[in-house]
């Protein structure tokens, strides 16, 4: 027997949101690589904008290099997925 994709099914509903979730496309998995990558730019930014009087000139300079580093990055992948 041949269901109909548009006919309602639980179960054929099930297991096409099973398959969405464990087999992601990859302009999602880019995605969510590109939300980490800034949003450690902006924490590493944060922790040295509000905690700098506390933090010392070594830990200060590898957070900037880690922080140059992601948005470099991140500006990389997206120059990429611009092509």
């Amino acid at each position: 027997m041949m269901t109909d994709r548009n006919s309602f099914s639980p179960t054929v509903s099930l297991g096409d949101m099973a398959m969405d979730i464990l087999n992601p496309r990859k302009s999602v998995i880019v995605e969510m690589i590109m939300v980490q990558l800034i949003s450690l730019v902006l924490i590493v930014l944060a922790v040295m904008l509000f905690q700098s009087r506390n933090l010392s000139s070594t830990t200060i300079s590898y957070m900037l290099i880690g922080a140059f580093g992601a948005a470099t990055l991140a500006g990389t992948i997206y120059t990429r997925l611009s092509h």
